[in-house]
């Protein structure tokens, strides 16, 4: 699978993820922006964890980081991981997991990028 990690401007395209455990095509801090992601298939992917994240109507069981599980969105996988809507995604498909495609809401960059600006510059926005 692909994890881009602090990257911009690049392409993932007609590629095939199947069978994994975790992230497919993972945006991993936040501030990646103007990649494609195009017409990629994620499908039968497997969750990790102690179990599925259900709950009962709005309460679900609270997952932190630990020897066992290093990054607790990995208990909700999903084909697509992306942290920045400031990004192409066209065309792809996903299949198996907590859903195919998530679009976490960051509050700030996480890792080696935390407090950089998640939006871009007004000059590529135009």
């Amino acid at each position: 699978c692909v994890s881009i990690h602090g990257t911009h401007n690049i392409q993932i395209l007609e590629n095939v993820a199947y069978d994994v455990t975790g992230f497919c095509y993972y945006m991993e801090s936040g501030v990646e922006r103007n990649n494609r992601i195009e017409f990629n298939l994620g499908a039968h992917i497997h969750m990790l964890g102690p179990g599925p994240p259900w709950g009962n109507g709005q309460k679900i069981h609270s997952f932190t980081q630990n020897n066992n599980l290093t990054l607790p969105a990995d208990v909700s996988a999903s084909a697509f991981y992306i942290t920045n809507v400031h990004n192409y995604i066209i065309g792809n498909a996903a299949s198996g997991g907590w859903s195919g495609f998530a679009f976490p809401v960051l509050q700030e960059a996480i890792g080696p990028y935390r407090g950089a600006k998640l939006r871009p510059p007004l000059s590529e926005t135009s």
